[in-house]
């Protein structure tokens, strides 16, 4: 009898720690996550008003030049200064990362994970993909 009672005491200590802190050690490593340039859209659509959420565009100048998605903060993420303009930035917002193809927002977004950002969504395909899908660039 002792030994089924210990079994029923460890399944639910277990139960225990995974409901409680699983999600407290994944709120603390932050949300880190790759979407598709059709989740992006509807990502935007559903943070238009939200002041915590912050578009970034990681191309060159040159690149941005052709046209953006939305009104994104740019950070040329080939230049020497991106990881110091990066430790500027507020890092408990939401973060939305594009670029031309996905690689180098890709790249952007581990380094903010290194750096301690919360969250942060990258859209694969980058604005080459989200072009091809004819959703708007604004110019």
């Amino acid at each position: 009898m002792n030994k089924k009672r210990f079994k029923s005491v460890s399944g639910f200590l277990t139960l225990l720690i995974v409901l409680f802190y699983l999600p407290a050690v994944a709120l603390d490593a932050g949300f880190h996550r790759d979407i598709s340039p059709q989740d992006s859209l509807l990502l935007i659509q559903a943070n238009r008003d939200n002041p915590d959420f912050i578009m970034m565009d990681v191309r060159t100048p040159a690149e941005t030049a052709t046209g953006k998605i939305g009104n994104p903060i740019e950070l040329d993420m080939l230049s020497p200064g991106f990881p110091n303009a990066l430790q500027k930035l507020d890092k408990q917002k939401t973060y939305f990362v594009y670029c031309r193809s996905g690689n180098r927002s890709g790249q952007a977004m581990a380094l903010m994970k290194q750096l301690g950002f919360q969250r942060v969504f990258n859209m694969t395909g980058g604005i080459r993909d989200w072009e091809n899908l004819g959703y708007p660039i604004t110019k």
